[in-house]
């Protein structure tokens, strides 16, 4: 048994799934220890797992961000301003802090 549902939609799949409380809490912690936000954590996570997967320690994934103008009354302006980035991490034999360190630098850059 898995607690993965798979929603199929018209154009676009998803999975939906949960974690225990104990994981939620672990994570809570992991995010205090290292002081970083869950969003690092959880794509730092998500890098990691694309270099198990893949065998590769190069990967290249995608982070999004708004980029809706920061001008006077931008909040008037329609249309979705959300935008996907291409993402590429060289995921050397370090520690995680080490790693989620680099993620959140590079994060940071982006934005």
């Amino acid at each position: 048994d898995s607690d993965v549902e798979v929603i199929s939609g018209k154009d676009t799949d998803y999975a939906s799934f949960s974690i225990a409380p104990e994981q939620a809490l672990a994570l809570r912690k992991l995010t205090n220890e290292l002081e970083e936000s869950l969003k690092t954590i959880l794509f730092t996570a998500h890098i990691k797992a694309l270099t198990i997967a893949t065998g590769y320690n190069q990967v290249v994934t995608g982070i999004s961000f708004h980029g809706r103008p920061e001008t006077l009354d931008s909040e008037k302006i329609l249309g979705l301003f959300v935008n996907m980035l291409p993402f590429a991490m060289d995921v050397k034999s370090s520690s995680w802090r080490d790693l989620v360190g680099s993620v959140q630098s590079m994060s940071k850059d982006i934005e």
